[in-house]
């Protein structure tokens, strides 16, 4: 029987990357806007699928027509998969991340109460890399478990067949029925992380081997990623040959030595608009006063400018442009998740983010001003604390400790040095015993034996003595 052939690490990269008949990795058109200044992320996330091509879909008016049984029937519809903005701050993700994702709406208000994705038309804006951490952070064993489950459920019931064996072009109709699908039963895992959410695959057909693939995608992008990250970016990785390279560097050589390409490609778009955000402000350049005073300066006139009557304009036109100022933005268009880490790896390399494992957790964290911090500030799963509290609370409790310990050992030196001076304890056995309480005293500064422990040895010491 012939072997069965084990994939390079450059095959698998392109294979966890890919569009299979089953499943489509990059259902989504996400815009990615990249805040220079600030050193942040903007994704504008795609709500096509929001739009629903059946009537029966469409959100309805609280009027006397709809009947109370057709409400139920609705809330009963929506229960099934439905969840909020707020899931990721609630989210079961190993870490909970405070005031490090903003959710804005792109809209006034939310266009319909129920939606299939809870992160659809929503601006999310984070500093760059924390999208990456969050996702290589996060721990999908049990999500993962349940997603491949149901697809071996799905087998065994002869469902999910896939018989064609090139991608299609779905209709929108289709590929809605697809995403609706997708988040009934993946919700857990596409609640996970915001780019689960943001950048979810479409499941043509629910069986063992789209969601096996998905299950690939997550494991090994997340295993590479991470992988990157020490290679790239620990410190304490190798130091005394990769601290002579820059991050760049230190990434060219990775891709040699795993096979991997040292470029990515992405699409890029440049429009003029008249939303201003930060974003749109630093790429145009127009300073904030300027932009007040010329909104508040207009003055409407019903005559006509020269260039407004050479070109058969109606008047104003032309003075219009003047008080209500346009803006200049660059976005990228993200589709899939692996596209979105990528994009955001290379502007971690771009800016130069310098990152530190938590010494309490073990996690990447981004160094912000304090290029000696060891601890993250997040907090972790069942802690009310962040990892800096708990650092400095448990060094505030060694230090009580280890000062304790030498209170202890003070008070009985002085008691005992004092009756080798009469005579009551010989020199050679307080010599012997001063080496002794030496070294437990630092024993107790160490953890190693509890101040009680400690207290009883040297009241033990010589007999007959009074503690």
């Amino acid at each position: 029987m012939e072997d069965k052939k084990e994939i390079s690490e450059h095959e698998k990269y392109y294979a966890v990357r890919a569009n299979y008949t089953s499943i489509y990795q990059d259902a989504y058109r996400n815009k990615v806007y990249i805040n220079e200044k600030e050193r942040s992320v903007i994704i504008e996330v795609d709500d096509i699928y929001e739009y629903y091509t059946n009537d029966d879909w469409l959100p309805q008016d609280n009027n006397e027509e709809n009947s109370d049984e057709e409400n139920d029937e609705e809330e009963s519809e929506k229960s099934d998969f439905d969840f909020t903005d707020q899931d990721i701050a609630d989210s079961n993700n190993d870490y909970l991340y405070h005031d490090v994702f903003h959710l804005s709406h792109k809209y006034s208000k939310n266009l319909h109460e129920y939606k299939i994705n809870p992160f659809a038309s929503l601006m999310v804006t984070y500093p760059v890399g924390e999208g990456l951490l969050e996702f290589c952070s996060s721990d999908f064993t049990e999500e993962i478990k349940s997603l491949v489950g149901y697809g071996m459920l799905m087998k065994a019931f002869g469902k999910g067949k896939v018989d064609d064996d090139k991608v299609k072009n779905y209709s929108h109709e289709e590929r809605f029925d697809f995403m609706t699908d997708t988040f009934m039963f993946a919700d857990n895992l596409m609640k996970k992380t915001v780019y689960t959410s943001v950048f979810p695959p479409m499941f043509i057909k629910t069986n063992e081997r789209s969601t096996a693939i998905y299950a690939s995608c997550i494991t090994e992008l997340q295993k590479e990623m991470l992988r990157r990250l020490e290679f790239v970016f620990d410190e304490e990785y190798y130091p005394d040959e990769l601290l002579k390279l820059t991050a760049h560097e230190r990434f060219a050589l990775y891709a040699h030595i795993y096979d991997i390409p040292m470029h990515s490609r992405r699409t890029e778009d440049f429009e003029i608009t008249i939303r201003m955000d930060k974003t749109a402000l630093e790429c145009s350049r127009l300073p904030m006063n300027v932009i007040i005073q010329r909104l508040q300066s207009h003055k409407s006139t019903k005559k006509k400018s020269p260039l407004e009557k050479a070109l058969g304009l109606e008047a104003d036109k032309v003075q219009m442009f003047y008080h209500v100022p346009r803006f200049m933005a660059v976005s990228y268009e993200v589709s899939a998740l692996h596209e979105m880490l990528e994009l955001e790896f290379s502007k971690m390399l771009e800016y130069g983010i310098k990152l530190h494992k938590c010494k309490n957790c073990g996690r990447y964290f981004i160094v912000k001003g304090n290029y000696n911090a060891e601890y993250c500030d997040r907090v972790r799963e069942g802690n009310s604390q962040t990892c800096q509290q708990i650092a400095a609370q448990r060094k505030y409790e060694e230090k009580l400790h280890s000062d304790q310990a030498v209170a202890l050992f003070r008070k009985y030196y002085k008691r005992y040095h004092a009756r080798s001076k009469v005579g009551t304890i010989k020199p050679d056995k307080f010599r012997k015993w001063n080496y002794q309480a030496c070294e437990k005293r630092d024993m107790c500064q160490r953890g190693e034996i509890t101040l009680e422990e400690f207290e009883d040895w040297l009241t033990g010491s010589f007999k007959n003595r009074e503690k």
